[in-house]
């Protein structure tokens, strides 16, 4: 097998034999699975960020959650989530249009309304309010999945705004470089729960061998290769 990454996530279905039905629900592929008729394209993306929020015991059914960016990673993130069966998802980028596209394109392909859209510069803190049932206010599950605050540009953060890290209990940033970036600082200072995409990365490549060779990896070996990545 194989894998591909951006821009060939898109590029390469046309070449494909079948797809699985979390790549066709994602619109994208990244693990390439050799067969006698061709190749054919799963997403462990999706499951992988699952995989990895389940394994830091993040509960994720019944919760609202806002995802920062509107872009190829962020498709894999409300995927998942609408996998995980979570109440509500506002995607929040630069631009709202390519928010209310996804949002719309996830929206008809899961039969819900669970996905809402909102720019950085709307005021999507009413959009959170309206989300939030009445009689049980709630903290928040953010998203970052984004390139903001990625390695050189430590400094940077896509979300500045103190009011939003109150609302958010758990923060989980995509970006492993730096391990602890400003997106997780904020949320930690504001006295939520802060990771980073390590996780993911592992457990997207964990299920891609997996489905390369039949054999299943352990959460035990797993830790021994987080241990492996978090210490270089």
């Amino acid at each position: 097998g194989a894998n591909v990454t951006i821009p060939h996530k898109e590029a390469v279905i046309p070449h494909l034999c079948g797809m699985s039905k979390a790549a066709q629900a994602c619109g994208a592929v990244n693990t390439l699975v050799r067969t006698e008729t061709g190749f054919k394209g799963y997403n462990t993306d999706m499951p992988g960020l699952l995989r990895a929020m389940a394994y830091d015991g993040i509960c994720l059914k019944g919760k609202h959650v806002v995802i920062l960016g509107a872009g190829g990673v962020a498709n894999a993130a409300v995927c998942a989530m609408l996998e995980a069966d979570v109440a509500g998802i506002l995607v929040l980028n630069r631009t709202v249009q390519k928010a209310l596209e996804l949002a719309d394109y996830f929206n008809r392909a899961y039969e819900t309304d669970k996905v809402r859209a909102a720019a950085f510069s709307d005021d999507f803190y009413s959009v959170m309010e309206e989300m939030d049932s009445d009689d049980s206010k709630q903290s928040w599950i953010a998203i970052q999945a984004t390139s903001v605050g990625m390695y050189p540009n430590v400094t940077q953060c896509v979300m500045e705004d103190e009011k939003f890290y109150k609302k958010v209990a758990v923060g989980y940033d995509l970006i492993m470089n730096p391990a602890v970036n400003m997106f997780m600082k904020c949320v930690k200072q504001s006295g939520g729960e802060a990771y980073n995409g390590v996780r993911m990365l592992l457990f997207q490549g964990v299920l891609a061998y997996e489905l390369w060779t039949g054999h299943k990896i352990s959460d035990e070996l797993a830790t021994k290769v987080l241990h492996i990545l978090e210490n270089n």
